[in-house]
């Protein structure tokens, strides 16, 4: 069992997991009752604007989808949507090959103040990744996932002080 669950903690070792068989273990180890999706955090900012966001990326272990929702520090606005990867990439569960590595998931985000982010990631591991994306005004948007609580944190709060002398973001163009 214990074997099982640190499988699914990662894409190694490579065992075959049949989610009905994890309990307990799984859920100490992955911090989560569901077994079959787990969320991560997400940190990022405009590389020309004083605006930084923060949120929380969960992942469907079933099908693979993401689902991203993310808060930007300055202006309030939250932002969610969905990145997928491409329809022949495998699943994690089971992971045999470690597929995990090198996958790419894109999509967009609506945000409440109309503004629409549009983002592709690269997995460094099953649950790290790093992006890049634009939003409809053309401002460009780096990011890392996959980041702990307190890192993400501490992480947002050296991007604020270094974008500190960025000119504010523009409000979303009407459209």
């Amino acid at each position: 069992m214990v074997a099982a669950a640190i499988a699914v903690a990662g894409c190694s070792p490579k065992l075959a997991v049949v989610p009905a068989t994890l309990a307990a273990p799984a859920t100490i180890l992955w911090g989560a009752t569901n077994p079959t999706s787990y969320t991560v955090k997400v940190v990022g900012n405009y590389e020309t604007y004083n605006e930084i966001f923060v949120g929380d990326v969960g992942r469907s272990l079933r099908d693979g989808s993401e689902l991203m929702r993310v808060t930007l520090r300055n202006t309030g606005a939250t932002c969610t949507g969905a990145l997928t990867a491409a329809d022949d990439w495998p699943n994690e569960l089971p992971d045999p090959i470690g597929a995990c590595l090198n996958r790419v998931a894109s999509g967009t985000l609506q945000c409440d103040d109309g503004r629409v982010l549009t983002l592709r990631w690269r997995a460094t591991e099953c649950r790290t990744a790093y992006g890049s994306g634009f939003d409809r005004d053309g401002g460009p948007l780096t990011f890392v996932v996959g980041l702990d609580p307190q890192k993400a944190m501490a992480q947002a709060d050296r991007l604020a002080t270094q974008l500190e002398p960025f000119p504010p973001l523009p409000m979303a163009a009407a459209r």
